[in-house]
């Protein structure tokens, strides 16, 4: 699959693709599927077990390391947000 990035307004990857492509999933999208899951599994054991491994490894929001592990973990729910709309 022949694709390439184009980064946009607001730093924002956009996947460009070429043509001859099947329809699979890019590197982008399996990076943000990813991501998405383990911020998921993160969020799921703060509800269910009340533990945060955010402020147990990385010191909680207010550090440079704990905003960017949440940074990278909405960054993959929103690059998921594509794979909604792909048509079959």
């Amino acid at each position: 699959m022949a694709s390439r990035g184009i980064i946009g307004g607001g730093g924002i990857i956009i996947r460009k693709t070429m043509s001859g492509t099947r329809g699979g999933m890019g590197m982008l999208e399996k990076l943000a599927l990813l991501r998405a899951f383990a911020g998921g599994g993160i969020w799921g054991l703060v509800g269910l077990f009340q533990l945060d491994l955010v402020s147990l490894y990385l010191g909680g929001a207010t550090t440079i390391a704990g905003r960017v592990a949440y940074t990278l973990a909405a960054m993959g729910g929103i690059g998921c947000l594509p794979l909604l709309f792909r048509g079959r």
